[in-house]
């Protein structure tokens, strides 16, 4: 995959940021959208140069691997 064609600059993850549902839950790392949404100036330039690093190195922290697995009850 080409890395220049991911759009990481800290206005994208800005946008994202402030575009999160704070009607939603917290995911695994136990930060709630709305706490995100209201810190968002504050976070997106060190999430971008962290984002940013990770492509570049093609290296994925292990934290960003885990993920929550819940099984939902159908009839």
């Amino acid at each position: 995959m080409d890395n220049t064609s991911i759009d990481l600059s800290s206005d994208s993850v800005l946008d994202k940021l402030q575009n999160l549902r704070p009607d939603k839950s917290s995911g695994p790392d136990r930060l709630h959208p709305m706490f995100l949404k209201s810190c968002a100036s504050a976070i997106a330039e060190p999430l971008s140069i962290i984002f940013r690093n990770s492509l570049a190195s093609c290296q994925v922290s292990y934290d960003w691997k885990m993920g929550n697995i819940v099984p939902i009850y159908k009839k």
